[in-house]
């Protein structure tokens, strides 16, 4: 398999969804971000995760809205035409990401491998990554960094929320030097949700 240096490159990632797998990219563009400093990074993301990182520094932002996919096509068009990206990191297999990823231009489209494609992934990537069986999808995204020659990880998720609050100020000032545990059991609001519990469930 070919590695891939982008030092002084444009990168490209395509990854519009979900808010979880969202917050796997976070460590991912950090590790971008501190041992690639000079890497121009370009996110091809969803409108409402969009909303979780748009804090974030040093990134251009492409935002895919599903309720105005013809406006997003638009909004490609014009990356298309003013950006050629070295690399693109195809890192969604949804027949959605599928079709977008054919209006960026990129010298080299990187995605899935077979045990991890589906809706015909393989015919829009040119090189794939390794990954190990039974892996954690974070885990799974780190394999692209290696195939761009980068060994090391960062486990940031800082995502520059500037106001955080008086509550959460007040609950940092009690937790520091603690260690402890965050869960958030909630998904994202649609019809017949049926990945999200009722909070009886979880009493």
């Amino acid at each position: 398999m070919s590695q891939f240096n982008i030092s002084n490159k444009s990168l490209c990632i395509l990854r519009l969804s979900s808010i979880g797998d969202i917050t796997h990219m976070i460590p991912i563009i950090k590790t971008i971000q501190t041992y690639s400093p000079k890497t121009d990074i370009t996110w091809i993301i969803g409108k409402t995760e969009y909303s979780l990182v748009k804090n974030m520094r040093d990134i251009e932002f492409v935002v895919i809205d599903k309720k105005n996919i013809i406006q997003s096509i638009r909004d490609l068009l014009k990356l298309r035409k003013r950006k050629f990206f070295t690399i693109m990191l195809h890192m969604q297999v949804s027949l959605r990401s599928n079709i977008l990823s054919l209006l960026i231009k990129a010298g080299c489209k990187i995605g899935f491998d077979n045990s991890n494609s589906k809706n015909l992934h393989r015919f829009f990537i040119d090189e794939s990554i390794q990954t190990l069986p039974n892996s954690h999808v974070l885990e799974n995204f780190f394999c692209f960094l290696e195939k761009l020659g980068l060994s090391k990880k960062e486990y940031d998720r800082d995502i520059g929320i500037i106001n955080k609050g008086q509550d959460i100020d007040e609950l940092n000032k009690q937790l520091v030097n603690q260690k402890y545990v965050v869960f958030n059991p909630f998904t994202s609001s649609r019809s017949f949700n049926y990945r999200q519990w009722e909070i009886t469930n979880y009493i």
